[in-house]
């Protein structure tokens, strides 16, 4: 019996501190494209993707997720995230100088209302439902 609630108590410790993630999700990607893509992001008005070495690679089925302290994030009122997204065949055309002099990649505007509307994750290739909260 003692046992049995040493291994009880140990559950609930152990469930606890998993459960104490100190960062969340700002803006997540999910890459459901046949092909890998890179990612940035910065904050409008820049919108130049800047050095490919900051770019993020991620694998067909995979996602990245740019993260933040605290337990919510909450998306400033005037902030404009731009996503840009470079796939494979963009960079086998092109190459990362001709993309990095030319800024050669996909740009989606993302502001406060489109963020939560989108629940803070980007699905690339966008789904007919996310294309209609990204242009309208």
């Amino acid at each position: 019996m003692k046992c049995l609630h040493l291994i009880v108590l140990l559950l609930i410790v152990c469930g606890s501190i998993a459960s104490c993630e100190p960062f969340c999700n700002v803006l997540q990607v999910k890459n459901q494209a046949n092909d890998t893509i890179w990612i940035t992001y910065s904050c409008y008005p820049d919108s130049s993707i800047g050095n490919p070495k900051n770019l993020v690679q991620v694998p067909p089925g995979g996602y990245y997720a740019w993260k933040t302290m605290g337990e919510k994030y909450v998306m400033p009122k005037d902030l404009v995230f731009t996503l840009m997204i470079v796939d494979n065949d963009t960079l086998r055309k092109y190459g990362w100088d001709e993309i990095e002099r030319n800024n050669i990649c996909v740009k989606y505007h993302i502001n406060k209302e489109k963020y939560e509307r989108l629940y803070g994750v980007f699905i690339y290739p966008p789904t007919p439902h996310e294309l209609d909260i990204l242009y309208h």
